[in-house]
């Protein structure tokens, strides 16, 4: 009897390990992990994006009637700028509503966006704080806060030291959590806005959204997290990201990271090189796993 015990407590075990063994080859091939980090990725870099359309067009331009919605041909937000005696501090409040409303990008938004600044984006020190409210884009939810703050010096391209802590709520109520630290270098377009001081004419000139798209940056640092089934994770940067304006989008064109899932295989993110083809690959243990969208 004991021996009839015995065996068959060793065969649940082995079907037990075969079971783990199985589970673990399963999560290994999956990317999972990696599709969650671009998700949060590209979420939290459209709240900035959408912030600093509206920054730029208050900032350094002396007429207050114009219609931002317009002036970026989106009609979705309702604007609401508060001022320190018309200058910084200043709150901006972009509040979509509380139905979904269909932006020029195509994406849907509903919620708040609320951005505090201490001062002018492109001042050495000034730094802008962002935070959401029942915040949603294509139907996943935004929780957490952006910090951005210049830390340019008296030489070389503008540069910012950016910090995320947030959740993300997928359409099927499951939680990705994300946090990055970075620094991000201006390397191209910080000279031109969507109003430029002319100074032959002594005065600000409306150039419009192209003074926003021609903008490319380079992004380096790290994030960690957890993925919606629970699994923490570690990435790192390790070719310097490019982001770009590719049509409404910033997009990342080129770089790599390298993502480290607790437990599993090394997942390597490459980006490609330099182009606005909306596409990243995903390779595992050095074999490639998948070709993915960065947005849809």
């Amino acid at each position: 009897m004991k021996f009839r015990v015995v065996k068959i407590c060793f065969i649940g075990l082995s079907l037990f390990v075969w079971f783990c063994s199985c589970e673990k080859q399963k999560l290994n091939r999956s990317t999972e992990t990696s599709l969650d980090n671009n998700k949060a990725e590209n979420l939290f870099e459209d709240v900035f994006s959408e912030v600093d359309k509206v920054a730029e067009s208050y900032t350094g331009k002396t007429s207050a009637n114009v219609s931002i919605s317009n002036l970026l041909n989106d009609n979705c937000a309702v604007i609401d700028v508060v001022t320190t005696n018309g200058d910084f501090p200043k709150t901006i409040t972009l509040d979509f509503g509380q139905e979904y409303c269909v932006g020029s990008d195509g994406k849907e938004r509903k919620g708040k966006i609320i951005a505090q600044l201490s001062g002018p984006y492109r001042s050495s020190g000034s730094s802008i704080t962002i935070n959401t409210d029942n915040y949603f884009v294509d139907f996943y939810k935004v929780d957490g806060t952006k910090l951005v703050e210049n830390i340019t010096t008296t030489s070389g391209n503008p540069r910012f030291a950016i910090e995320v802590s947030g959740i993300i709520t997928t359409p099927e109520s499951e939680e990705i959590v994300w946090n990055s630290s970075r620094i991000r270098e201006w390397i191209n377009g910080w000279d031109t806005r969507i109003f430029n001081y002319n100074d032959s004419l002594q005065k600000w000139v409306y150039l419009g959204i192209e003074g926003l798209y021609d903008d490319i940056w380079e992004v380096t640092g790290a994030a960690d997290g957890i993925n919606r089934n629970g699994i923490p994770f570690a990435a790192e940067i390790t070719k310097p990201l490019r982001v770009q304006w590719c049509d409404n989008y910033r997009e990342i064109t080129s770089g790599v990271i390298e993502l480290q899932p607790e437990e599993l295989k090394l997942r390597v993110i490459d980006f490609g090189e330099f182009q606005c083809d909306n596409l990243g690959t995903i390779t595992i243990e050095g074999r490639r796993a998948s070709e993915f969208t960065l947005r849809k």
